[in-house]
Formats: C-alpha cells, sequence, structure tokens
C-alpha cells in the first residue's frame, strides 16, 4: 500500500462504514425521497480516497452483485422514461458502497468484525435506554434532532434507536446479535452475557411483535447450536423440556394485554381461522385488524392476483414503479387518500419494479452473501422482504453483516464449541 493509505487503518475503516449502515434513521439531508445518510457521506469520501490512492490490483469484486448492478441499468434502460431517476441512482450508489465495504471486510478477521457487532448493540442499548428514561419523563418525541430516537404511534409512543421505528431497530439489533454469536462460536463469554442481556431487554423495551419474531430466530439460532453439541441421552430430556416450556408459554402469551403479542395472535387468527375460507376474504379481515401486516401481506397479494403482462412479470416495469402503480391498484382499498408515492417492501415492490428476473439476481447475490450460514439467517432475511426494499438502508446493513460473517465465520469453525 503506499505511504498514505497507511494513515486510514483499514479496521477503523470498517468500523466507521458498519457502524453507520446501522444508522438507518438518521439523515443529514435529502434529495426528493431519497436520505443522504452519514453512511452515504462516509462512503463517498472512502471512494475518493480509494479511487486517488488505493492499489487498484488489489480491489476484489462481487460477481453477483455486479450482475444485479448491471441488471438496474438494463432494465431501467429498456423502461426509460416510465422510471424514477432518483430511485435508480440510489440502488447504483448502494451497489457501489456494498462493493467498497465488501473489499473492507475481507481485510478484516473475524474477532474485528465480531468487535463491531458488539460497538454496534452497545450504541442501540444506550440510545434506546435514553429514549426510555425520557420517556418516564414524559417526553414523547425524538431528542437531540432525532439522535436519541422516539417514534409516535395512535397507541403510544415508543423507542426506535438510531432507526425510523422500533421494527427497524428490532432487525438492526437482531442481526447485529445474531452474527456475534455465529462468530463468537456461540460462546457464553468473550461479552455474551452483556451484550445478551442488553439485547433481550432492548427487543422488549421496543415492543415490536416483529421484535418479538426476531427474537424467537435469534433463539432458535442459539437452541440449535446448543442441541447439536448436546450428549444422545440429554437430547430427548431438552426436546421434552422446549416442548413443555412452549406449551406453558403459549398459554402465558394468551392472556397478555401487551400490544405486540396481541397483534400477532389476532394476525395469526385472521390467517389461520377455517372462517375465512378464500385468500381474498383473508386479506380483507386483515386489513381491518391489523392494516400495518395487510401492507406487508395483503399488497402483494392483491397487486399480482390480476397480473397477466408476461414481460411485465418478467422484466418489471423499472425504477420506483411500484411506488406510482401500487395506489392506482389499491384505490380505494389500502389507501383512502391521493398519494403519488408508496413504498412496500422489497415484496412485492422489488418485484414489480424489476421481475422474477430481478429476484433470481437477488436471490443469487443473498446466497453469495449467506453461503455457510444455518437457517435462521435466512429466516431473518425472509422476514426482512416484506419490510425493507432495496434501497432501504437495513437491507444493505443485513447483506453486509451476513457477507462478514459467511467468509469470516470458516475461521471460528475450528474453535472449541462448547458454551
Amino acid at each position: 500500500m503506499t505511504q498514505v493509505a497507511q494513515h486510514i487503518p483499514l479496521n477503523k475503516e470498517a468500523t466507521l462504514a458498519f457502524v453507520a449502515l446501522a444508522m438507518t434513521g438518521i439523515s443529514v439531508a435529502s434529495i426528493g425521497k431519497a436520505m443522504v445518510t452519514p453512511f452515504h457521506l462516509m462512503m463517498i469520501v472512502y471512494m475518493g480516497y480509494v479511487a486517488l490512492f488505493a492499489p487498484k490490483a488489489k480491489l476484489g469484486l462481487m460477481m453477483s452483485l455486479l450482475a444485479l448492478g448491471g441488471f438496474f441499468l438494463l432494465n431501467n434502460i429498456i423502461n426509460y422514461p416510465e422510471i424514477r431517476p432518483t430511485s435508480l441512482i440510489y440502488s447504483m450508489a448502494f451497489v457501489l458502497e456494498m462493493l467498497l465495504l465488501y473489499n473492507f471486510i475481507k481485510r478484516c478477521d473475524a474477532e474485528m468484525i465480531k468487535r463491531i457487532m458488539g460497538i454496534i448493540l452497545i450504541l442501540y442499548t444506550a440510545n434506546i435506554v435514553l429514549a426510555f428514561v425520557a420517556l418516564q419523563l414524559g417526553f414523547n418525541r425524538s431528542l437531540m434532532g432525532g439522535l436519541i430516537g422516539i417514534t409516535q404511534t395512535t397507541a403510544d409512543s415508543r423507542p426506535c434507536g438510531f432507526s425510523s421505528e422500533p421494527s427497524y431497530a428490532a432487525f438492526i439489533l437482531s442481526i447485529a446479535f445474531l452474527s456475534f454469536n455465529r462468530l463468537n462460536g456461540y460462546r457464553t463469554k468473550y461479552g455474551f452475557k452483556r451484550l445478551g442481556t442488553a439485547y433481550f431487554l432492548c427487543i422488549l423495551v421496543l415492543g415490536s411483535a416483529y421484535g418479538m419474531l426476531l427474537m424467537l430466530i435469534v433463539l432458535m439460532d442459539m437452541g440449535r447450536h446448543y442441541f447439536g453439541i448436546l450428549h444422545a441421552s440429554l437430547k430427548l430430556t431438552m426436546l421434552f423440556a422446549v416442548v413443555l416450556f412452549s406449551m406453558i408459554t403459549a398459554n402465558v402469551l394468551k392472556s397478555t394485554e401487551n400490544e405486540s403479542i396481541v397483534r400477532l395472535w389476532e394476525v395469526n387468527e385472521v390467517l389461520f381461522h377455517d372462517k375465512y375460507t378464500t385468500t381474498e376474504k383473508k386479506m380483507i379481515k386483515l386489513k381491518e385488524v391489523d392494516p400495518s401486516a395487510f401492507a406487508r401481506i395483503g399488497t402483494t397479494y392483491f397487486l399480482f392476483r390480476d397480473e397477466t403482462d408476461t414481460q411485465s412479470l418478467m422484466l418489471g416495469k423499472g425504477a420506483g414503479a411500484a411506488g406510482v402503480y401500487i395506489p392506482r391498484v389499491m384505490a380505494g382499498f389500502l389507501i383512502d387518500e391521493d398519494d403519488e408515492e408508496f413504498d412496500t417492501g422489497i415484496v412485492p415492490a422489488f418485484i414489480f419494479d424489476y421481475g422474477f428476473i430481478g429476484m433470481a439476481l437477488l436471490l443469487i447475490f443473498a446466497i453469495s452473501c449467506f453461503r455457510g450460514l444455518p437457517f435462521p439467517f435466512w429466516l431473518m432475511f425472509i422476514f426482512l422482504l416484506p419490510n425493507a426494499n432495496i434501497n432501504t438502508q437495513l437491507f444493505w446493513f443485513m447483506m453486509a453483516s451476513f457477507l462478514a460473517v459467511s467468509l469470516l465465520g470458516g475461521k471460528v469453525r475450528s474453535m472449541v464449541d462448547s458454551p
């Protein structure tokens, strides 16, 4: 490396980039609907530095990510001018930033990424605790220019960390703790107890229904590991204990008044009750019971139910198309107000914009990021699909974190696996 390059240690670059990427709700400016976050400003500086000083021969490329970015460009050329240029620019910016972050990750080791995940967990915990204290003192809005996140709902006000809403904060915390556990070899030392306590308390304080489900995924991942290392004679006992505990927990949760748990039971009742005999009836009832859940699930059903244009299904309609077409499709049903744009998660917005070909390329990119990771990591990804679109910083935080664990996880497999 050049003499200039030695002045900025690579581990600091990765740390700052990951921490900034995790702060999904902090914005310093906006371009149309696109947020300019500290992460984007930092990566612009890094890209300028790399362009001027870094040895180009040492830069690695992710071919799956390049293929996805290339399809973005081709798709929007085909669909021009019926596209939203700012959406395309934002997507391409994330692709370039991810390529740079990929090179930062390759120059780290497992211990460094583990420490980064710990830092993110600590920062979010401190933010959530401060917000919780502020709420007890009577404050119900974000403080310090939005740095101490508090979100208002029709029911109450809740902490949201450095994110825009409690469910997004729950995703960040869960991704970081899941990654930390994997890189830590699932051992109950090296910060596990402290970070684990902070994680579970934060999920409870956030009060997000999605957070509760994500916490179950984290517990599933831990249980999968510990069950696998138990002696055969203990596995049956543990299995019996888990079944008994699950039955007791289910009965207790049925009587709870916690908003998140109540919402989960109501959604479950609608989706799996025999009274609603068709999918359309289930979706209509879901809109009545939980509009938030309907926006994620029902939108997908009604958007593609009557779609017969094969080219549109395969290639999509171009960047930002979903934000324009969805309100038209759902007029008088999903929304009553005249709204020019409406954002949903990757399912269905990304499929609507980039078709099933684009979705296939996205899955190939995901496979390259999640190689060697157990099912709970994929389950976390599945839960993210209705909640974040391709231009959501949360999505790229998950991909970067799991990519780091996938690339460096092999270095921790040789560690002693005992808890």
